[in-house]
């Protein structure tokens, strides 16, 4: 029979105690990485965000739930969720998400693209070169933030939401009355009308017209004009986003609703979400919340402006469409007189990727573990990203 030592015990015992310390770190880092909790991932986040925000001289920290997606340097957070970048399919949230994307200085850079569009329409450009501008005014954000809804739902369907008074009651310019418009009926409900997909110009809308008060012919053209830019807008985000079908369009009156407009839809509400730049919304949970798209990269700016300068030459414009074009807002004016030689410029504004801190509030129930890195991934390629879409 062996005889063991007394020593040799003290040191099996020794060895056998590792062991078991060792699989103990290691079961409960990986129970930490199974149960990483939201509350521990905003106080870890809250703690880069302040770095950030050190670093780049940010003087306040926005909502925790946006810190965990606007700091580009999350080492604390990077370290525990390497592994966790992507939900596994068998753990996908949802089945189906629909996403409700606002149009003005969020899918699409300024107000009804700043002027631009109508200056196309103006000059009488083609509908295919209107394609072409609002490709390059899409917002790259959109692409992105659609890439990331496609990991973490079976399917994404896409419906464009945008506020638009006046095409339920018209401020004439043409004769000083406000008309109440109505369409089909059966697009209506409250103050809401929802285009079909069948809707593929102005002109198949203004036909179904059905208020008492006949239109002028200018105002006639005037509305058409708007609802042409609005359906250009659905067809670039479908061909951007590379869907398979036509999107609804829904047009409001008043504040949007996620509630009555997942209802009207059939969609389910839990999985219903809103994409939009207003700041009055940032804190709803079914709100995705983004900086307004008023201002790109000076690489989009470059594409931007060369197009412009080919099919939009400032020295061709009429005169009485350059007066309305400078009588747009400041912060909407694209194009302006140089101060010392008078002549017309485009005018872009842009920010420094680099610099810039961009506003992107997940809705809370997209804050968990597996999508920290790949919502960096996703601002890091929006601030680096030259164009959108560049169309064959």
């Amino acid at each position: 029979m062996v005889q063991i030592s007394s020593a040799q015990r003290v040191l099996f015992l020794i060895a056998v105690s590792l062991v078991l310390i060792v699989s103990c770190r290691a079961n409960c880092f990986d129970y930490k990485l199974k149960h990483f909790s939201q509350a521990e991932l905003r106080k870890k986040s809250n703690i880069e965000l302040r770095h950030l925000a050190n670093k780049r001289h940010i003087s306040q920290a926005e909502d925790p739930a946006v810190s965990a997606i606007s700091a580009l340097h999350m080492s604390e957070l990077e370290e525990e969720c390497t592994r966790a970048t992507y939900i596994p399919r068998n753990k996908l949230q949802f089945a189906e998400i629909t996403l409700l994307v606002d149009i003005d200085k969020a899918a699409i850079f300024g107000n009804d693209g700043n002027d631009l569009g109508l200056a196309f329409q103006w000059m009488g450009n083609s509908r295919e070169s209107m394609k072409e501008l609002y490709h390059r005014l899409l917002n790259p954000l959109l692409m992105q933030t659609y890439g990331f809804l496609s990991r973490q739902a079976k399917s994404v369907r896409v419906v464009i939401y945008s506020m638009r008074s006046s095409f339920f009651l018209y401020e004439s310019a043409f004769r000083e009355t406000v008309i109440p418009l109505r369409w089909d009926l059966s697009w209506h409900d409250g103050a809401q009308i929802y285009l079909p997909p069948k809707c593929l110009t102005g002109k198949m809308i203004l036909d179904t017209y059905s208020s008492p008060v006949a239109l002028l012919d200018e105002e006639k053209h005037d509305l058409e004009s708007a609802f042409d830019r609005l359906l250009i807008t659905r067809e670039v985000i479908r061909e951007a986003l590379m869907l398979t079908y036509v999107p609804t369009m829904v047009l409001s009156a008043k504040k949007k609703s996620v509630f009555h407009t997942a209802k009207h839809l059939g969609a389910n509400l839990d999985s219903t979400f809103l994409w939009d730049d207003n700041p009055s919304l940032s804190n709803d949970p079914r709100v995705f919340s983004i900086s307004p798209y008023s201002a790109m990269t000076e690489e989009s700016k470059s594409v931007l402006t060369t197009f412009l300068e080919e099919h939009l030459p400032l020295e061709s414009l009429e005169p009485s469409l350059i007066e309305y074009m400078l009588g747009a807002d400041e912060q909407d004016r694209v194009i302006a007189r140089n101060a010392e030689t008078g002549k017309l410029e485009f005018r872009i504004p842009t920010f420094d990727p680099e610099m810039f801190n961009p506003r992107l509030r997940l809705p809370e129930k997209f804050v968990n573990r597996y999508t920290i890195g790949d919502m960096q991934n996703v601002l890091h390629n929006y601030l680096h990203t030259a164009t959108s879409f560049e169309p064959e």
